[in-house]
């Protein structure tokens, strides 16, 4: 998805409905598709921005983003907007940009509390505990806006289940 022209609040929409997908498939999630996405509670999950430019000061550029017109996709406008909270770019991208895409997911307290998850009739709290041992987990991708043409991912480290589990191992 990662194209000139795309907006990147739609890539990080669709990382929230891929996380959604999973999370139903799984037993976490008991409402539709659309009410999961509607209720916000992926961003519980999900609690940062799918990525953000690469180069000086990138984590400072919130303040900007937050004081400055900001012309959203049609496509996102109907979501809720905790979802797009630690976005750090909120454009359409541009040949040539350089950015990560690291969406993630995570199990941690604090957050799950914050946004009211085991008080939800949305949520499958037994099956939600079994998860919880997890953690979270993030893998980062550096990838380059090309011109007419996918991105470039400049990542070289394995991403593959087996690879991750046996370095984490200690292997």
């Amino acid at each position: 998805m990662v194209r000139v022209g795309a907006h990147w609040d739609e890539l990080h929409l669709h990382a929230h409905k891929v996380l959604i997908d999973g999370f139903i498939k799984m037993g976490i999630f008991k409402g539709t598709h659309e009410e999961m996405l509607q209720s916000g509670l992926s961003a519980a999950f999900f609690p940062h921005g799918l990525g953000h430019s690469l180069g000086l000061d990138v984590h400072d550029s919130l303040q900007y983003l937050r004081s400055t017109h900001i012309d959203l996709p049609e496509s996102t406008r109907a979501t809720p907007e905790k979802l797009y909270t630690y976005l750090r770019i909120r454009q359409p991208l541009q040949a040539n940009m350089v950015l990560t895409v690291e969406p993630g997911c995570y199990f941690a307290p604090q957050m799950l509390d914050e946004h009211g998850v085991w008080e939800s009739p949305l949520v499958d709290t037994e099956v939600l505990k079994t998860y919880l041992p997890v953690g979270g987990v993030r893998i980062e991708d550096v990838v380059v806006v090309r011109e007419g043409a996918q991105c470039e991912n400049l990542t070289t480290v394995g991403r593959e289940r087996a690879w991750v589990e046996a370095r984490c191992s200690g292997q």
